[in-house]
Formats: C-alpha cells, structure tokens, sequence
C-alpha cells in the first residue's frame, strides 16, 4: 500500500516570518540600544543613569502588557493587535528620534515596549502553537534563534550609521526596516491559526497514533497556577533560571575588569550569543525528541555553570568554555522549553494567559536583575558577589523545578481522569 505524500506544510512558512518577525521587532527595536548610549547622553545631555531608566520604562510596560495582552487579543484579535503594533512601533523609533529631553525619550519608549509584547516572543509562541501539534519545539527553536543572530547583523550595522549620519537618522533608518517587515508580515503574509487557510496543525506521521489527543480544550486558570503548590514551584524555579541566565549585558564589562583586552572580551560574547542561537535551535529539536520534561530539568541543571565559569575565569582562561556552555544552554529554559511546559502542565484552556503570567516573572527579573547587579557594583566594585549571589539561586530554581514537575504532573493525572 502506498503512502500519500504529504504536501508543503504552509506552517513552515510561518516560522520562516516569525523569525523575520523577531529579527525586526527584537533585532532592532530591542536589541541595539546600547550603541546609542553615548550620542544620546552626549547630545541630549541625559547621564547614564537616565538613559538606562529607559530600559526599565520598557520591560515595565512589556510586563504589565503581558498580564492583559491576551484579553485584548480576544477583543481586537490577535492579527489585528499585531498590525497595530507594527505601526506604533516604527512611529515610536521616529517619535524618539525627534525627541529633544528625557519626556520625549521616556513617552515614546511606553509605545515600542507595547509593540514589543504584541509582536514579538509572547504573540509568536502562542501562533506557532496554534501551527505546531508536533515538532513544536523545533519550530519555536528556530524562532527564537533568530533573535540573537539578529542583534549579531544589526548592532554594527546600526552602531556605523550612527558614525556616519548621527543617531536620529540611524534611528528614521531602523524605523523604515521595521515598517517595512512588520507591516508586510503582520498585514499581508502571517495566518493565525492553519484553519485560516483551510488546513489543521501539523502531525508526524510517526507519532500519528499520539497525535490523538482526549483533551484538547483541558486547562486550569491563571489562579489555579498563582495558588497551587505546582504553579508556585514553578514560577520559582523560573525566577531561578533567570538569575542562572541574567549575567549577558556584564559579561564584557567584567572580562575587562579582570585584565582582558576590548577585542578579547567583545570575541568571547560575540562566540557567546552565537552558541545561545545553536542552543535554542538543538533546545527545541531535543524537545521534541525527547520531551520537554526531560530537557528543561537538563537545560536548567546546565545553566549556572555560566556563572561558576565567571567566577572562576580569574584563576585560568580554562574555564571560557564552561562559562560559554552555561551561556548558551541558559537561554533555553525559559526561551525555548517554557512555552512547551506551560502548555503541558497547565493545558491549552487558558493558555494565552497562563503563558503571559510566566512571561512576565521572566521579563520582571530581566528588569530588576541590572538594578542588583548595578547595586552590588556600586557598592563592591566587582560583579563576583551577585554572580555567587545568583550561582544560589540558578541552583536552587533547577530543584525547584524537579519538584514543581513531580507536583504537578500528578495534580495534571487526577484532574485529567
């Protein structure tokens, strides 16, 4: 008996855009804003401190948007939000490229961190989820590979447009990329769901029989999760990853600090955040393999041996390769295996909303970590005690989350029954 060949999967075509799509919104209206420390400071006249209170502006609004962004998906619809989005955005890349003070700066910087939930990380996971009933974590792998090979392009192109015509029109150059990829995307080319076109989410053939499920529509609440011993556990044990992953905007600075030259630090990050893509690609194919339950657990044993390489760097050049591992398997917990786990543990019912809720514990540590690394430097002249300081808690949040699994795949199997 032969078997049907099965056609193109269109779904492929989605994780193609949604890679454009990061490369866009978190590429360039993310990512590259550390090389518009100096001219702005210089020509605005804003200290450090004030341009990096930007940066808290942002991922506080992301936070508070991720808690209600998936009620407003229901309301306008998802497609519909993200087309919005990919006009706000361009328009507040332009709006701060005419601001003349800190209001300007601060008052446009609210729009693109909207922008950034609606189109980005959160909004992606939850499409390709829609696409995706098997080899999921292969295609939300690639996705978010995309993000730090996209700062690796964009950063020196950006940072030589500053040198050559001035920061307010490298900023009008970034606002045109990015209107022209998100709006094409988002208005004419991305699908939501496959029904849209008239298919159903993609299956191996091999797991056909798997791909059979009972309780498609099974899942509990954001209070559930905010009140069960399972769902604490496991907000915990993310708080804990982020602390194991959250050392990438000091590595450089630190590796100086210890005696290595500007091109011998800048190299090693640079090898750095080409292994985080590498890692977020295999994260998502071992996944898939081998299910989420096995590889997050891996992912999050691995990942505070980035901070054990830093604090042993000093002692001999030795431990660069354990400190780049650690680094790279670092951003797979929470990247990769979380929107896979969320699903898994805690159903599909609610599953916009539950995933926002972690989304934003992870954002929410991504803008206080800076503060505490900033605190303890001030105070101590060194990144060594948060990185020992977080060492704790990147251990502690990988038997957190041994626990939280046992917890709640039991609560999963009575519920389910």
């Amino acid at each position: 008996m032969k078997t049907e060949k099965k056609p193109f999967f269109y779904g492929w075509v989605i994780v193609a855009l949604s890679c454009v799509l990061i490369f866009a919104v978190i590429g360039i209206g993310h990512n590259c804003w550390s090389v518009y420390t100096i001219p702005m400071c210089d020509d605005l006249g804003m200290t450090r401190q004030q341009f990096s209170n930007f940066f808290s502006i942002m991922m506080g609004v992301e936070i508070v948007a991720l808690l209600f962004i998936d009620k407003i998906f229901k309301k306008l619809g998802q497609l519909n939000t993200m087309r919005i989005a990919a006009v706000i955005m361009p328009g507040a890349l332009l709006g701060i490229s005419r601001a003349n003070g800190l209001l300007g700066f601060y008052f446009w910087t609210v729009f693109l961190g909207f922008g950034i939930v609606a189109s980005s990380f959160y909004a992606l996971s939850i499409i390709i989820t829609n696409w995706f009933k098997d080899n999921r974590g292969t295609a939300i792998g690639i996705v978010f590979m995309s993000s730090p090979l996209g700062s690796m392009v964009m950063i020196p192109l950006v940072n030589s447009w500053i040198n050559a015509y001035g920061w307010r029109t490298a900023l009008v150059i970034m606002a045109a990329i990015m209107a022209a990829i998100c709006i094409t995307i988002s208005g004419f080319l991305m699908k939501e769901k496959p029904s849209d076109m008239g298919l159903q989410p993609y299956t191996d053939p091999n797991k056909k029989a798997a791909a059979v499920s009972s309780e498609p529509l099974w899942g509990v609440d954001r209070r559930y999760v905010l009140t069960s011993a399972g769902g604490l556990l496991m907000i915990v044990s993310v708080i804990g990853c982020c602390m194991a992953g959250s050392c990438s905007n000091t590595i450089v600075p630190y590796l100086r600090d210890i005696g290595f030259t500007d091109t011998a630090a800048a190299n090693i990050h640079s090898i750095g955040m080409g292994l985080i893509a590498l890692g977020r690609f295999l994260g998502g194919r071992l996944s898939d393999r081998f299910g989420v339950t096995k590889i997050m657990p891996v992912a999050y044993a691995i990942s505070p041996l980035v901070l054990v390489g830093l604090i042993l760097i000093p002692y001999s050049n030795a431990f660069i390769p354990v400190m780049l591992v650690g680094f790279a398997i670092s951003q797979i917990g929470n990247a990769v295996c979380l929107p896979l786990m969320v699903e898994l543990l805690f159903g599909k019912k609610n599953y916009s909303s539950i995933y926002g809720l972690f989304s934003a514990v992870n954002t929410s540590m991504g803008a206080l970590n800076p503060i505490i690394y900033g605190f303890f430097y001030d105070r101590c002249g060194s990144y060594l005690p948060t990185y020992k300081i977080f060492l704790v808690g990147g251990i502690a949040g990988f038997f957190t989350l041994t626990v939280a699994l046992r917890l709640q795949l039991k609560a999963k199997e009575r519920m389910t029954r």
